[in-house]
């Protein structure tokens, strides 16, 4: 029998899962008193912005990108902290959409009368999506060190599993 509730737990369970598996091998690569500074991938240029992006699928331009400057991680914070933060925070991320899809679901379940998984996920994640990609370059010349390499995604449209692996 098709469950789009199993399917929201189940989901979100696997990206929590990854999320944990990365950041665990990622800490097995520094030791407790590695601090950011010491990181190539971690120069100020680098930590100082965070953007965010404003998709248009017709057009996507440096207007659509807004800038903020940040500090949150100085650079004599411990890579150690920082993993576990940065996992920290992406679980919690993950939990607080997991209840939102939850809740939409509950909201909506009269609605769910679709005869395949695909065309559940399709219909529950229509509107928010999120999943993750391994960013591993086959190309040395973009092959710079990264703290982690899986990144979380959240889109406003639903990707297949096809999908994703064609962006990997």
């Amino acid at each position: 029998m098709l469950s789009p509730k199993k399917e929201i737990i189940d989901h979100f369970d696997s990206l929590i899962n990854r999320v944990d598996i990365d950041i665990d091998e990622c800490l097995q690569k520094y030791n407790q008193e590695q601090v950011l500074s010491q990181l190539n991938c971690f120069d100020v240029g680098k930590r100082k912005v965070r953007g965010q992006i404003t998709f248009n699928l017709n057009r996507l331009s440096e207007e659509d990108i807004e800038y903020e400057t940040v500090d949150e991680w100085p650079e004599s914070t411990k890579v150690v902290d920082y993993l576990n933060r940065i996992r920290m925070r992406t679980i919690e991320e993950l939990r607080k959409a997991q209840n939102e899809t939850l809740d939409y679901y509950k909201q909506n379940s009269s609605q769910f009368k679709l005869n395949s998984m695909d065309e559940i996920r399709s219909e529950l994640f229509k509107d928010k999506f999120h999943f993750q990609v391994i960013y591993k370059p086959e190309d040395s010349e973009f092959d710079e060190p990264w703290i982690f390499n899986l990144f979380t995604f959240v889109t406003d449209f639903y990707l297949s599993s096809t999908d994703i692996n064609l962006l990997e």
